[in-house]
């Protein structure tokens, strides 16, 4: 884009819990700006609690004006930009509603003014950004979970695999552990902090400390319900091969999906997941292919990298919507170039 007036291409991360949003560059393993998606939200009874009620729900966007409200905070308040003047690249749940799609591309171009847009599926970028176009994707995060299968840097539309359990949920079992085991209560602040602790946690009633060995056994207790939660909620060690059978593919393509299950999104960052889980799906059916679970330091992140990867190759001038052809086809443009698998 250089020589032209259009300027560096910004890429966004709409979440429930957090929002993302930076500047495109290649080697970036972070956004810029990471900031609670309620901070931008301009309703009185809505404070930061760390328990917001969903705003990406059910493959629907459930409260537009919030939403539009966390996108206009991301770009003109952190970024501190004019969206006439960026690309943008708006990361996308996979199986989001096709009317819910079209919302977001006229949101871009007639309530933003950018002058392209490209929105781009989780799982798919999220991949890219350990530099695989093939594979599985499980992205577990505040609210709920999903597996996706990728081929080829496109996601097969019926290996999608949803799962109504995210961090919410091991938040509340982390509280309701230490109320059971010590018969104390930690704050949600407290019990964020416990899911992902490598060692110590120091609550502020010290009762509630556990010791090491007592703190490493609440931990294997936490991992163990991340990959086999209760109730119906099918378990991640369940759901990959599930989202596979369900992709149809070729026999002789199963052991690539296999040797490549990535994990993305915040409540994949317990300690010891990753073993567990290849564990897990290691099945004697299942271990004649291999199993691998990637996990990069960065996967909480790892959708908003793989998009600022893709948004920096010369290659994806080619895939941006631009003004004139959104002029042309409207919302349908996304038929075209955004497809949803």
């Amino acid at each position: 884009m250089e020589g032209s007036s259009v300027k560096k291409p910004v890429i966004l991360d709409v979440g429930n819990l957090f929002t993302k949003v930076g500047f495109c560059e290649l080697e970036k393993t972070s956004p810029d700006h990471i900031f609670h998606s309620q901070e931008a939200e301009k309703i009185p009874d809505r404070v930061v609690d760390h328990s917001p009620s969903p705003l990406i729900s059910d493959r629907t966007v459930t409260d537009w004006d919030s939403f539009e409200q966390i996108i206009q905070h991301a770009i003109w308040t952190k970024s501190k930009i004019k969206s006439s003047d960026h690309p943008l690249v708006l990361i996308e749940k996979p199986g989001l509603e096709r009317s819910c799609r079209q919302k977001m591309v006229e949101l871009a171009f007639e309530g933003l003014d950018v002058p392209e847009f490209y929105l781009a599926s989780e799982p798919v970028v999220a991949l890219y950004s350990v530099g695989l176009s093939s594979g599985i994707v499980l992205s577990s995060s505040y609210m709920s979970s999903n597996v996706s299968t990728i081929h080829d840097g496109h996601r097969p539309p019926y290996g999608l695999v949803h799962l109504g359990f995210g961090g919410r949920d091991v938040t509340q079992y982390a509280m309701d552990l230490i109320k059971d085991e010590l018969g104390k209560e930690i704050s949600i602040e407290e019990a964020e902090k416990l899911k992902c602790c490598h060692g110590q946690f120091h609550a502020k009633d010290r009762t509630c400390n556990p010791g090491p060995e007592k703190l490493e056994e609440i931990g294997q207790k936490i991992a163990e319900y991340v990959l086999n939660p209760k109730g119906d909620c099918m378990g991640f060690h369940k759901a990959i091969p599930r989202s596979i059978y369900l992709t149809d593919e070729e026999d002789d393509y199963e052991h690539v999906y296999f040797r490549n299950i990535m994990l993305c999104g915040g409540n994949s960052l317990f300690p010891g997941i990753k073993e567990k889980l290849e564990i897990e799906v290691k099945t004697p059916y299942y271990l004649t292919c291999g199993v691998r679970v990637i996990a990069p330091s960065f996967r909480q992140h790892a959708a908003w990298v793989g998009g600022s990867i893709a948004a920096s190759l010369p290659t994806f001038k080619s895939f941006w919507i631009t003004k004139e052809d959104y002029s042309d086809y409207g919302e349908n443009i996304l038929q075209r170039k955004c497809l949803p698998y």
